[in-house]
């Protein structure tokens, strides 16, 4: 239960996150950044004019990651790469052109993802996925990782990205479920660009097995 201002967070070697009721304004730095983490869960946490309020990055030697993102809202937060509200990337190198795939060098099993109550507001990105962006570099047709995405009655309101997915972009995952999500006023392209439009104002999801969206 804590609110903090003006303060840079940033845990590089923590397994679990557990954050409930808590608050953070005005920090101008990466607030939640990881690397080895394996379960995250945000209950009623509110993060408000923060600079890439949530980073995590996925490497090839995790098993079972799970990240849930409960009731919890960021609002006029804001990433210079993607995803200005919360950001999961992986580490792990997709195979070149010519080279054959190698199995083994992804032990990721499973990757579950959960949004759920959750409002976004006035988020912005400079590349992709204005408030919410999943780009995972291993592709779910090529390995035995089970990705799975559930959005469930969340709000994007008025975000913005420089290329894809004004709210929301998303890349390789096998599973999608997305129901009861408003999304409203969101944008892409940036105004001083001649193009100013890009691919999915609300959301961009690209090279994904199979969505659900109601």
């Amino acid at each position: 239960n804590h609110t903090l201002t003006r303060l840079l967070v940033l845990v590089k070697v923590a397994k679990v996150l557990i954050l409930t009721n808590s608050q953070f304004k005005n920090i101008l730095f990466s607030v939640l950044r990881f690397s080895d983490i394996i379960y995250t869960r945000l209950l009623n946490t509110s993060f408000v004019k923060c600079v890439c309020p949530l980073q995590i990055n996925i490497k090839q030697n995790q098993l079972n990651i799970r990240v849930l993102l409960l009731g919890s809202n960021f609002i006029s937060c804001l990433c210079k790469s993607c995803g200005g509200a919360a950001k999961i990337i992986s580490t792990v190198s997709m195979r070149r052109k010519g080279e054959k795939y190698n199995e083994s060098l992804h032990k990721v099993q499973q990757l579950s993802i959960k949004a759920n109550h959750s409002f976004f507001y006035n988020c912005h990105s400079e590349l992709s996925g204005g408030a919410l962006a999943i780009e995972l570099s291993f592709h779910a047709k090529y390995t035995k990782v089970n990705i799975t995405l559930f959005v469930d009655n969340c709000s994007f309101y008025n975000s913005t990205s420089g290329k894809y997915g004004g709210a929301v972009f998303i890349t390789n995952a096998n599973l999608i479920f997305m129901k009861h999500c408003k999304f409203f006023n969101n944008t892409t392209g940036n105004a001083d660009e001649k193009s100013a439009q890009h691919d999915g104002a609300a959301l961009y999801i690209k090279q994904c097995m199979l969505s659900s969206i109601e």
